[in-house]
């Protein structure tokens, strides 16, 4: 059985022999990190496993009243949308105003800078929903301007982003220049 284990190590042996000082030197790195990586994981792993099953104990022991570790969202409501009151999400003429001003303070709170807007009355057609659409140019971070968008969508049903796009002069500008197009549904008055 030697003969036979030393049989299948002797072309290993030989390959050995005949690579380069640096083949040698890198094998025998590499085969001593893995033996660190072993040793280190060995002594790490237990103490890690440890800690997870003390974070458990703790999660199953905590009082009710302790603050949770996540607060869940609340689910969306049911659709209750039918053909006759799907209406009842758009906003009527009157509530346009209000509306604006919650678009302008959401931007204010996520610390959108808004340079400039533009408003547009899109008449009701037989294809389409009439609708107040308002163009922002705005300047603010990638998250920030997510945020913003976020929670104007997410608190508004009547609402829709109908384009969106952000522009750099240079690389090294740490904040853009971002175009929104918000179109807020109106309810048909006639």
């Amino acid at each position: 059985m030697v003969d036979a284990i030393s049989h299948r190590l002797a072309p290993l042996a030989a390959a050995w022999h005949e690579a380069s000082w640096a083949t040698r030197v890198c094998g025998g790195l590499g085969l001593l990190l893995v033996l660190a990586a072993t040793m280190v994981a060995g002594i790490y792993l237990p103490a890690a496993d440890r800690q997870l099953a003390e974070l458990r104990l703790q999660l199953q022991h905590r009082p009710a009243s302790a603050v949770p570790l996540a607060v869940a969202a609340s689910p969306l409501p049911p659709s209750s949308a039918t053909t006759v009151d799907w209406h009842s999400h758009l906003y009527a003429e009157d509530q346009l105003p209000e509306v604006l001003a919650a678009v302008f303070d959401a931007a204010q709170l996520q610390q959108v800078v808004v340079t400039s807007t533009d408003h547009a009355r899109q008449p009701a057609t037989a294809q389409r929903l009439a609708s107040h659409d308002i163009r922002l140019e705005a300047q603010a971070s990638y998250p920030a301007a997510r945020r913003f968008i976020n929670q104007v969508l997410l608190t508004h049903r009547g609402i829709a982003l109908s384009q969106w796009s952000a522009m750099r002069d240079s690389a090294e500008q740490p904040v853009a220049r971002w175009r929104m197009t918000f179109r807020i549904l109106l309810r048909d008055t006639r």
